[in-house]
């Protein structure tokens, strides 16, 4: 998409409007200027090839089983921001046995888990005469 139409030419403006007052992630530059999240990203990585747009910082946010980074953007021609590195392995298995942990101590979501888990495990079989006979669990 080019974005030189009038619409796309008033978003911009009114992104760059609202990236003065305040430094925004994507989910809540779409909120404050009422434009979907996929847009928004499009027109921010467009504006981003124009230097006009930055990446001042990266916020954390936690997932239910892992942290991710996400950036803040920010108006002006500086450098981005480095990214954080990822969780090391170690933190990586912290996260995963607290989410687990989590799963453990919820015993709807428990029983859902463990009833995933067998249903995973069977395999049906090709051969019709020998449907009959159990499977050994």
């Amino acid at each position: 998409m080019t974005y030189t139409r009038a619409p796309a030419l008033l978003k911009i403006a009114r992104i760059r409007d609202v990236l003065r007052r305040e430094y925004l992630t994507i989910p809540e530059l779409a909120k404050e200027i009422a434009l979907s999240e996929t847009w928004t990203r499009a027109y921010l990585k467009k504006m981003r090839a124009e230097k006009s747009v930055h990446i001042y910082e990266w916020r954390e946010i936690e997932y239910p089983c892992r942290r991710d980074w996400i950036p803040v953007f920010a108006t002006g021609e500086a450098t981005d921001a480095p990214k954080p590195p990822r969780a090391t392995i170690d933190k990586a298995a912290y996260y995963r046995k607290k989410y687990r942990e989590r799963k453990e101590n919820d015993p709807l979501a428990h029983e859902a888990f463990l009833a995933k888990r067998r249903n995973a495990r069977w395999i049906p079989t090709c051969d019709i005469a020998a449907s009959w006979i159990p499977r050994r669990t």
